[in-house]
């Protein structure tokens, strides 16, 4: 065999990623559960005459039940039943150890591969289950229009550096970008403005020297107050507590700067205020494992182990808390997002790759 055959025969090995977008951008006509189940049998046929192997073929039966079998579970959306028995027959295929047999079951196997792909992943084709097609209705590329802006949320998990990410995208993007303390910076402007949410001249030094000392993280003092300055506040914000009044602030500005320009948000609940108001929008979850985080946190404030510990611990509760608070959902549980990542596994550049890729592939890497 030759060298370039050989080069082709391990190229195939595995199904890549660009392999499932050539076949699926391929003007191919859509094929019949039928037609599917008579070419994943023939397939294993194949791999086990070529294997040679003892351990037997997937589909023990005569052809016709067999291929009947086959189409009752794709026209049931029972999907996951072939995906396990063509994972089976592709991994037989792999232990095949004579080049050219390797290489004719695998080119094979990616055929059959593709087909089933295509018929389980793209709405209009034979079988393509009502959860499949849910899950492609919601594609980032399908929730914004022209006239949307784009609106990019991040929550994340203390010392991840989650905060070097967003602000890496931004930067990227060519668009605003808010975190915790510009939050706080605008609120107070606008509370100077229109006379709402006013802070206390203790709440502004508190978060003052939080950000004077490089951490912003631990923006969750609890203050200890007279009963006269309990009074004041209850005053100040008609009966609602500093934190819902803030809160309630930040909602109302974020709505609005979502009608006017794109941004990167840190926090602040505004992926569920971006949910509840029907606006389009990005939601990600950034983490690292502790271990990690507890190192970072020790270097960027320069604490020991046991003090960086229990920060983290104590700031993921606090956010913890707040976002389940005014949102009813978990803050750390990936369903909630679009894209949950692990930073470490990229450090900061590689993430910032990362999910300008993933927007770049639903079209809203170029908008503005």
């Amino acid at each position: 065999m030759s060298n370039d055959k050989k080069k082709t025969a391990q190229e195939n090995t595995v199904p890549s990623s660009q392999d499932s977008t050539a076949a699926s951008e391929s003007p191919k006509e859509a094929i019949s559960a039928r037609e599917f189940a008579e070419h994943l049998y023939d397939l294993d046929k194949l791999v086990y005459e070529l294997s040679g192997s003892s351990l037997g073929r997937v589909f023990t039966n005569d052809r016709e039940r067999n291929i009947s079998i086959i189409e009752k579970a794709l026209v049931k959306n029972r999907e996951h039943i072939i995906r396990s028995e063509l994972a089976l027959i592709g991994n037989m295929a792999r232990s095949i150890q004579d080049t050219d047999d390797h290489y004719k079951a695998l080119s094979a196997y990616n055929e059959v591969f593709h087909e089933f792909s295509r018929i389980i992943s793209e709405p209009g084709t034979l079988i393509a289950s009502s959860q499949d097609m849910n899950l492609n209705e919601l594609n980032l590329n399908n929730r914004f229009t022209r006239d949307n802006r784009l609106i990019i949320c991040i929550n994340r998990s203390y010392g991840c550096a989650a905060n070097n990410v967003g602000l890496g995208i931004a930067d990227a993007l060519h668009i605003n970008y808010y975190d915790a303390e510009i939050f706080m910076r605008l609120i107070q402007r606008t509370s100077d403005a229109k006379g709402k949410v006013k802070l206390t001249k203790a709440e502004t030094d508190i978060i003052n020297a939080q950000i004077g000392a490089g951490n912003p993280g631990l923006s969750y003092q609890k203050q200890k107050l007279t009963l006269k300055e309990h009074l004041a506040r209850a005053n100040r914000y008609h009966g609602l507590s500093a934190r819902d009044a803030y809160f309630f602030a930040e909602s109302e500005l974020l709505i609005q700067m979502a009608k006017e320009k794109d941004f990167v948000v840190m926090g602040r609940c505004a992926d569920n205020v971006m949910r509840s108001n029907n606006i389009p929008h990005v939601s990600i979850f950034l983490t690292t494992p502790e271990e990690r985080r507890i190192r970072r946190i020790m270097e960027v404030n320069n604490v020991d182990e046991r003090t960086a510990r229990r920060q983290m611990h104590q700031v993921d509760k606090d956010r913890a808390e707040y976002y389940e608070f005014f949102t009813n959902h978990k803050w750390n549980d990936a369903a909630n997002y679009d894209i949950t990542l692990n930073t470490s596994m990229f450090g900061v550049r590689g993430s910032i790759d990362f999910i300008l890729q993933i927007l770049d592939n639903a079209g809203l890497g170029g908008k503005r």
